[in-house]
């Protein structure tokens, strides 16, 4: 018995220092906690120690709150939702339930998160199990002022970037307040019948920012889905459709407002006018009734009836003469004017002069005559467009007038024995198609423009040539053939592509490139296979150029059976001045190969020829040297007396050779 009882005491005694220690510890965890309580690490050090459990809840729950109100200072929201969270759904926290969530709400809103804010507050304000005391009753009632302040704040910052035009802005916060509004945040916090107002004023707002800020499709849906019918909602639903050109759509809107303002008839008939309809005019004494008269014109324009578009063209020039668009009305009555036969030169002339810097300007000068005289070379058309504004030269028939300038003055300028001044023109030529082509790859052109930009390659090539600029020449005729080359097959000027590549195969023969100018020669050949189109003047002569280079190289036979085909396709009436230099280059081959009378046979044919060519007469100059080399100098002396006679190039070197050989002058 006496053991007994000093065992109780000793176990009595180890209880009791256990709990003293315990209680010690515990104090001083909360003592260093207190100290601690604007460092989240130290307060997380706490709270994760092994003895922390042993504390009682209410102790822990006193450090939970330093570590919740130091992660508030340090703005660690995601590790403050985190301990909140986690605490909530711990049983051993259930007294301080209400603190917890009202601490989490209040997170939720300085977090701009509306909506789950709100059902914070909606789980506070169910019926709880127990009655609220004053303290519970404190917080959520701060919460809920919070929430309202909140809602407040951010409503008038809406307003006020709505009103200051700050539309992006104000999309944005309007959007938030939508969100919210949708997950039916407010509605603890409006009386029904305001709750309504406000989310008509809200969707209202909402779909008119996405509108003016160019997001045409939210805010379709917006004012289709979530705003209340009415005239202003469809005329938003109208313009919307018509921004996004669904006029067929936006012509049913404006047709169902019900209140017919001017601006209302000036949309509908807008929408009927890109459907190709033509709705009812406004009044005359609308504010948009001139620019109905110009849509109708142009939609007359559009169903090629001219009469009628004249007409209102004519009213709109009369009656509003300093109408906007003014210049573009002068250009289509022109142009009508022009496809009706009458001369609309004064029209053009007075859009020039009125509007010099509109966009229609270059056309209207253009225009001052008809495309063919340009063709044609009349002197005072041409003259015309020597004129033409340097401004205009940026255009694509500023671009026009100078390829026709151009063509008009190198056929003025012949292809030898130039004088200075024409030496200047080719220059200027030169210089003005350069600038041309230059600015053709920095504008838009008409799809069908290719045709003079390959004619303005060809004219610079034929002036660099003229001028014996032969690697000039070769660039101009290779960019040419680029140009060609990058179009379709079926639209390929083929007479163009020979006419270049001769004058490029010329170009370099006379440079002393012999091997290029026979591939570029080869080259030709080829593609008139390839193209299937060979009954060419230049393909001929290239044939020809081909024959003698082959022949050059003492390839005899090919060089036969080239003129051959040179011979069987010029075999044409159309072609006879060809025909004829093939002749004469089978009579030069035959002489080569010492065949003399085939030769001489050869050149007879091309003498006794109906023709004035020139080549005529160098046929009489081949012959006499034939005759030379036959002995036959009594003929000879005979046919350069006859050649000396008929003037030109061959007519001088005739009488050149009967003096310096024959003693005759």
């Amino acid at each position: 018995m006496p053991y007994l009882w000093v065992f109780m005491r000793r176990f009595a005694f180890v209880i009791f220092f256990s709990l003293f220690s315990l209680t010690l510890f515990a104090s001083s965890l909360v003592r260093k906690a207190k100290t601690a309580q604007n460092s989240p690490i130290l307060l997380l050090e706490i709270v994760q120690d092994p003895a922390f459990i042993k504390l009682h809840a209410d102790e822990r729950m006193q450090i939970y709150s330093m570590l919740i109100t130091a992660y508030t200072r340090s703005q660690q929201s995601e590790e403050q939702e985190k301990l909140l969270l986690k605490l909530l759904h711990d049983s051993t926290y259930k007294p301080y339930w209400i603190s917890l969530k009202v601490s989490l709400g209040s997170l939720y809103l300085d977090q701009d998160r509306l909506i789950e804010t709100s059902k914070v507050i909606k789980d506070l304000l169910r019926t709880p199990t127990r009655r609220l005391s004053s303290s519970d009753s404190a917080l959520i009632l701060h919460l809920f002022t919070k929430l309202e302040k909140h809602c407040e704040e951010k409503i008038q910052e809406a307003e006020m970037a709505y009103k200051q035009a700050d539309y992006v802005k104000a999309c944005v916060l309007y959007q938030y307040l939508f969100d919210a509004a949708c997950q039916h945040s407010f509605i603890q916090t409006f009386s029904k019948q305001t709750l309504q107002s406000f989310l008509d004023t809200l969707t209202f707002r909402l779909a008119t920012c996405y509108f003016l800020n160019h997001h045409y499709k939210e805010a379709l849906e917006i004012f289709s889905r979530h705003c209340p019918d009415g005239d202003i909602s469809t005329l938003y639903k109208g313009l919307i459709e018509k921004k996004l050109t669904h006029y067929d759509k936006a012509y049913s809107h404006f047709q169902s407002v019900q209140k017919a303002t001017d601006f209302i008839q000036w949309q509908t008939f807008w929408c009927a006018y890109q459907t190709n309809q033509l709705a009812s005019i406004p009044p005359v004494d609308s504010p948009f009734y001139a620019d109905a008269l110009h849509k109708r014109g142009l939609f007359y324009w559009k169903n090629k009836k001219a009469d009628n578009a004249l007409t209102a063209f004519f009213e709109l020039e009369s009656e509003f003469p300093t109408f906007s668009k003014h210049d573009e009305v002068l250009f289509f009555m022109g142009i009508l004017l022009d496809k009706k036969g009458h001369d609309a030169r004064y029209v053009f002339a007075e859009l020039v002069h009125d509007h010099p810097e509109s966009p229609f300007a270059p056309e209207a000068y253009y225009r001052s005559f008809a495309e063919q005289e340009y063709a044609k070379g009349n002197p005072q058309a041409i003259s015309h467009l020597k004129k033409m504004p340097k401004s205009y030269l940026r255009s694509p028939f500023g671009i026009m007038a100078t390829i026709y300038v151009a063509a008009f003055e190198q056929e003025e300028c012949p292809q030898k024995g130039l004088s200075t001044a024409q030496v200047k023109t080719l220059n200027e030529i030169i210089e003005s198609l350069n600038e041309a082509l230059r600015v053709s790859d920095t504008i838009d052109l008409p799809k069908n423009f290719y045709a003079h930009i390959i004619r303005a390659h060809s004219i610079l090539a034929e002036c660099q040539f003229t001028l014996t600029n032969f690697a000039e020449a070769i660039a101009s005729c290779q960019a040419l053939q680029k140009r060609i080359s990058a179009l379709p097959i079926e639209l390929r000027p083929h007479l163009q592509w020979y006419k270049t590549a001769f004058l490029k195969s010329r170009a370099l023969l006379l440079l002393g490139n012999e091997l290029e100018a026979r591939e570029e020669l080869t080259h030709m050949v080829e593609y008139a296979a390839d193209s299937g189109f060979e009954r060419s003047e230049h393909f001929i002569l290239a044939l020809i150029e081909l024959a003698q280079v082959r022949a050059q190289a003492g390839e005899m036979d090919v060089a036969h059976k080239l003129l051959n085909k040179a011979e069987g396709l010029a075999s044409d009436e159309i072609l006879l001045e060809v025909l004829l230099e093939v002749r004469l280059a089978k009579s030069q081959l035959y002489r080569k190969e010492g065949q003399l009378d085939k030769a001489m046979m050869l050149l007879s044919s091309v003498i006794n020829e109906r023709s004035a060519s020139s080549l005529r007469i160098q046929a009489m100059y081949l012959r006499a040297e034939l005759y030379e080399e036959k002995g036959r100098r009594d003929l000879a002396f005979r046919q350069l007396q006859t050649t000396a006679k008929k003037g030109g190039e061959w007519a001088e070197r005739a009488a050149k050779k009967l003096e310096e050989k024959y003693g005759y002058e």
